[in-house]
């Protein structure tokens, strides 16, 4: 009994005093910029002639993150001011990306991008299809 609470003392201890360094280590460190760190400044306004507001969507259909987030997306592209205007663009990593754009710009030069965009989704993530190639493409 006695050595456990030894032990248990001795851990209070070593505890609290690594806590006290950990807690007053940056005290006294002074930041100086260009040294630690660098400095900004304050960003450019960007407005269009037109004062219209551009929203970019970069995304790729394999990802799980862009697949979870597309109805958001869309909700805010249905309820969204006259203003904004939601503009989509696959990013291309490597040739398995670069097919999947090539879906994205096909399906919106033939003027069915509305459906083709959510099809593409569902077939990647739903239906576990990689759409990697044409013959996959066009099952």
């Amino acid at each position: 009994m006695i050595q456990n609470f030894k032990k248990t003392k001795a851990h209070l201890i070593l505890a609290s005093t690594l806590f006290f360094i950990a807690a007053f280590a940056d005290d006294h460190m002074i930041y100086e910029e260009g040294r630690h760190y660098k400095s900004l400044g304050l960003a450019e306004k960007v407005v269009a002639e037109d004062n219209r507001v551009e929203v970019l969507e970069v995304f790729a259909y394999s990802c799980n993150h862009c697949f979870n987030f597309e109805p958001y997306l869309d909700q805010f592209d249905r309820s969204k001011a006259d203003y904004v205007d939601v503009v989509k663009m696959p990013v291309i990593f490597n040739d398995a990306y670069k097919m999947h754009a090539r879906i994205y710009y096909t399906a919106e030069s033939l003027g069915n991008l509305d459906v083709m965009h959510t099809e593409v989704y569902r077939a990647i993530h739903l239906d576990r299809k990689m759409l990697m190639d044409e013959d996959e493409i066009f099952k």
